[in-house]
């Protein structure tokens, strides 16, 4: 592989995963079967889903009783009233909902023409709802997914402690490496508030920086860059996400080999988890939108502003 240049390997083969599993066990025996040996650098991009199956994150809401709350929800988004009750048992708070046959419009230019599947689709979750994280980020169904789990009535959770996660399966994928130094991302598929579409995006990662910090470095023309923070745990998991689809696909994982070194943190170093920190910027940056707006208006409506 030149250099400058990325290499995706999808893992193909893995057994479905069971509550209690060795994840990283399952993912190094796959990649020695496909003949793939990790090196130092190499960063492996894992979904949240077998994380969450292997931490026995999965409920059947057949068996959960609906409150109050989420009867009543049910009745205005038509969705089961015991499926929202386990949304609403998550940390995170009901922001509202949109309807997906308007969403889908927009995003993929549906008209009418829709397939069966789609129609299924469409009537089991007509609506699609959102929620905020105790960090700030916004999610859809409260972090709870449907797909690729068995049973009529089963739902999976979101992973407990991914960033942790990332870091425990980093050290043991490095110690049956012989040693090695590899890096470890947990994603998730969101929808994107501000664009088309779905995305994977990173929930928790290790050895790796969140963001590029190149603000105000020069460019080839000496001017000082107003930007340049990239985001590279959300690059990289967004990269993945096109190998490992959410349907059928059956990739779990992807190991990325090529990445620069202005990627990964020092050595001795793991995550910068930012999310303790994000509820309190999206609010600050809220706030000074707001006043930003305000005190334009004003001096507007100022007789004296000529």
């Amino acid at each position: 592989m030149s250099r400058g240049e990325l290499r995706f390997i999808p893992l193909r083969g893995m057994p479905e995963v069971q509550q209690g599993a060795d994840l990283s066990g399952l993912v190094f025996d796959a990649l020695q079967s496909q003949g793939v040996q990790i090196s130092d650098d190499d960063v492996l991009v894992v979904t949240s889903k077998v994380l969450a199956k292997a931490q026995g994150r999965i409920v059947d809401y057949s068996q959960v009783e609906a409150g109050r709350k989420a009867r009543a929800l049910a009745e205005i988004v038509k969705r089961d009233a015991r499926e929202l009750q386990v949304m609403l048992q998550q940390e995170a708070s009901f922001m509202g909902a949109v309807r997906v046959r308007d969403a889908l419009r927009e995003a993929t230019g549906h008209t009418t023409q829709w397939s069966s599947g789609a129609k299924q689709a469409l009537k089991r979750m007509p609506y699609l709802l959102f929620f905020r994280l105790p960090d700030g980020r916004v999610c859809t169904e409260a972090g709870i997914d449907e797909s690729n789990v068995p049973g009529d009535h089963t739902i999976s959770l979101l992973p407990r402690g991914p960033h942790r996660s990332a870091e425990e399966m980093a050290a043991k994928l490095g110690d049956l490496g012989g040693g090695l130094r590899v890096g470890v991302i947990i994603t998730d598929s969101e929808i994107r508030l501000l664009g088309r579409g779905s995305q994977d995006i990173a929930l928790g990662w290790w050895g790796l920086r969140e963001v590029r910090g190149n603000f105000g470095r020069e460019d080839r023309h000496g001017l000082p860059k107003f930007g340049g923070v990239d985001s590279i745990v959300d690059s990289i998991a967004a990269a993945c996400g096109l190998l490992m689809g959410q349907t059928d696909q059956g990739i779990p994982a992807v190991l990325v080999r090529g990445l620069p070194r202005h990627c990964f943190l020092e050595s001795d170093k793991g995550a910068e988890p930012a999310g303790s920190d994000l509820a309190r910027m999206t609010t600050r940056g809220i706030y000074q939108l707001i006043c930003t707006r305000l005190r334009w208006r004003l001096k507007l409506l100022n007789p004296l502003f000529r």
